[in-house]
Formats: C-alpha cells, sequence, structure tokens
C-alpha cells in the first residue's frame, strides 16, 4: 500500500502536468492507513523547526479528526475521557521525565 494524502492532493499533481496514481482504501485498511499516518505526521512534528511545529500539529490535527470520524468517536466522550485522564494522572505540561 502507498501513503495516505491529503484528499486535494491528485488534484494538485494533475494541476502541475503531473498524473497521479492512486487507489482508495476503506474501513480496517483506512484505519491502518491512518495510524500509519499519525505515526509520520507525529515525527515531521519531532523533526520541524520551532516556526514549521505549528503547520506539523495542524497536519497530526487533521488525521486524529479523520481517526475520530471514521472511528465513529463521540467527541464529547473523548474530552470527558481526555479530562478524566488529566485529573486522575495529571497532564504533559511540567516537563516532569522519569528517570
Amino acid at each position: 500500500m502507498g501513503k495516505l494524502v491529503r484528499d486535494l492532493i491528485p488534484q494538485i499533481i494533475e494541476a502541475s502536468g503531473r498524473t497521479p496514481v492512486t487507489s482508495v482504501v476503506t474501513g480496517s485498511d483506512l484505519i491502518k492507513a491512518l495510524k500509519d499516518k499519525l505515526i509520520e505526521e507525529a515525527q515531521e512534528v519531532f523533526d520541524a523547526p520551532a516556526e514549521k511545529v505549528i503547520e506539523e500539529l495542524a497536519d497530526v490535527q487533521e488525521v486524529i479528526a479523520a481517526l475520530i470520524s471514521e472511528l465513529k468517536i463521540d467527541e464529547q466522550e473523548l474530552k470527558q475521557l481526555q479530562s478524566a485522564k488529566r485529573d486522575e494522572r495529571g497532564g504533559f505540561g511540567s516537563g516532569i521525565i522519569l528517570n
């Protein structure tokens, strides 16, 4: 399987005079592709210089939004779970490293 790309990338490639070769995945293959893309985008956040991190985080959020939609996750339930985990175990803002 190739690399998952944003929906308009084939049209952008065509507009540049090239012919994209594409296929479409659905179901469990799409979930796998989205998870792979999330790892790819997280690595891009890691590698980005400070001034580009926001762009890479936007990509991460887009992939997360697609996963939420595809998995039919209730966003309110997700936020409640996030809040409960923060209340129980804390967040990540303090910079604590466990050695």
